[in-house]
């Protein structure tokens, strides 16, 4: 069990590091692989390591693994819907969810479940903060808002189950704790030079931040 721990840690971490160098959103770890959105491309992680890129037939902002362990949920901003992308045989099999707020204008950056199997996403424009889709009603609302920047970076806390959103601009990024209803939002850092991916370590509970630039 320590192993296995071990190695989804360091396999977050990689995604991490990966996630500086590219220019669309990251995704959230969840089960045995991690779906990182790069221009019109999927690169995929599975349990062991290898990775894999796929083409997608469109512009990648988030992604994330479904709750079936099987199929990527991807955001396409052109159709205003997160698609579900079958990675073995890299096709696009069904629409998850479609809502107008989910255009390209809306800037949406992270997407994430929680335990129940409500699904959560970040957006950084014109609507600035932290979203849900509901199960089982499907039903899109408002968690929590951000000020001027919105929030880049989304993840759910390995250690609390709750979420860890960062928000502002290059050099001036905040990272806070955030319980899923919104109801509570607490500052745990600020000046973290980071765009891409926010993740606590499930061994020390340490941050990592990915970044592109200084």
């Amino acid at each position: 069990m320590r192993n296995t721990v071990l190695l989804a840690a360091t396999l977050a971490l990689a995604v991490v590091l990966v996630l500086g160098f590219t220019t669309a959103a990251s995704c959230q770890p969840h089960g045995h692989g991690w779906f990182v959105g790069a221009a019109s491309y999927l690169h995929y992680a599975d349990s062991a390591g290898k990775v894999t890129s796929a083409p997608f037939p469109g512009a990648v902002y988030a992604a994330t693994m479904n709750w079936d362990n099987r199929t990527a949920l991807v955001l396409d901003s052109s159709l205003k819907s997160i698609l579900m992308y079958d990675p073995q045989n890299l096709a696009v099999v069904g629409t998850f969810f479609t809502d107008p707020m989910l255009s390209s204008a809306s800037s949406v950056w992270d997407m994430t479940f929680d335990s129940n199997g409500d699904l959560f996403f970040s957006s950084t424009s014109p609507q600035k903060g932290v979203f849900k889709i509901s199960q089982p009603s499907w039903t899109l609302s408002t968690v929590g808002t951000f000020g001027t920047t919105g929030v880049a970076n989304l993840s759910l806390d390995s250690l609390t189950g709750e979420l860890l959103a960062a928000s502002g601009s290059t050099g001036q990024t905040v990272v806070y704790s955030m319980t899923r209803d919104g109801s509570t939002i607490t500052t745990l850092g600020t000046g973290f030079v980071t765009r891409y991916g926010t993740y606590r370590h499930p061994l020390t509970g340490d941050i990592y931040s990915g970044t592109c630039c200084t």
